[in-house]
């Protein structure tokens, strides 16, 4: 059964900007030391990969219904992908047991993200 779904869409100037400004500070804050692992060399994929992590971010925040800050911080939900390259969140488990779909696109200037969150049935 679906709980709650979450959207965000991020210009991918901002967070260029971001990074340009305040460069391993602003990752580092927003980002899990994995993912900044993992994100690509050449500037311009990086600022895309960037972007792209950070709307899944914001759209798992609203599906959750409490936003960044109050329940968890931006570094501590992961988008990672499968070696399919599927895109998946990792989360802390305070959160509690959910089943989270997640879908990212970009196009141009733009990342968007969108979140569906299934409650898990418990077991009797």
């Amino acid at each position: 059964m679906i709980a709650n779904i979450g959207c965000d869409i991020v210009r991918v100037g901002r967070i260029k900007r971001s990074i340009d400004l305040y460069g391993a500070r602003f990752l580092k804050r927003i980002f899990s030391d994995t993912e900044i692992m993992n994100a690509p060399v050449h500037p311009k994929k990086q600022c895309v990969y960037f972007a792209n992590r950070f709307a899944a971010k914001e759209a798992f925040a609203k599906s959750l219904g409490t936003g960044i800050g109050e329940a968890v911080h931006f570094n501590e939900i992961e988008i990672l992908n499968h070696p399919s390259g599927q895109p998946y969140i990792r989360f802390p488990e305070r959160l509690g047991q959910m089943r989270v779909h997640l879908s990212i696109s970009d196009e141009d200037s733009y990342s968007l993200a969108f979140v569906v969150i299934e409650k898990v049935s418990k077991s009797k």
